[in-house]
């Protein structure tokens, strides 16, 4: 598992790449914590397009990563059909904003708001 994150306009990007699994999960979820305490986005994007695989422990541990930021404040994007489907299935989907796009860009503006609209312009 690769991660990474940058800080783009108020919101935090982490970008993963392999697998979500009990081997990687709590090593992302402190490193997702750690990131989120450092810098106080406000916003979450984590880019789970370049995951392959992510199993129970890895959708504990997003779980983990969003009781870590306030309501409304975290967005997965690029999720994969193996993920939307364990999403579903879980109703995990119904506690995330989930995006099922490729990977997030700068070009694609700030994540949704809570209310799930996105906001009319960037903020400085």
């Amino acid at each position: 598992m690769q991660a990474s994150g940058s800080l783009e306009d108020g919101t935090l990007v982490v970008r993963l790449a392999g697998e979500l699994d009990v081997a990687t999960a709590p090593t992302v979820a402190e490193f997702v914590q750690l990131e989120v305490a450092a810098v106080q986005p406000e916003r979450l994007v984590v880019d789970v397009s370049e995951v392959g695989f992510v199993d129970s422990s890895g959708l504990a541990a997003l779980l983990a990563i969003r009781r870590g930021v306030p309501a409304g404040t975290l967005v997965l994007h690029g999720a994969g059909p193996q993920l939307l489907r364990l999403l579903t299935i879980t109703g995990v989907d119904q506690l995330l904003t989930v995006e099922a796009d490729g990977p997030w860009t700068e070009a694609d503006g700030p994540p949704p708001g809570p209310d799930g609209d996105r906001p009319l312009a960037q903020r400085s």
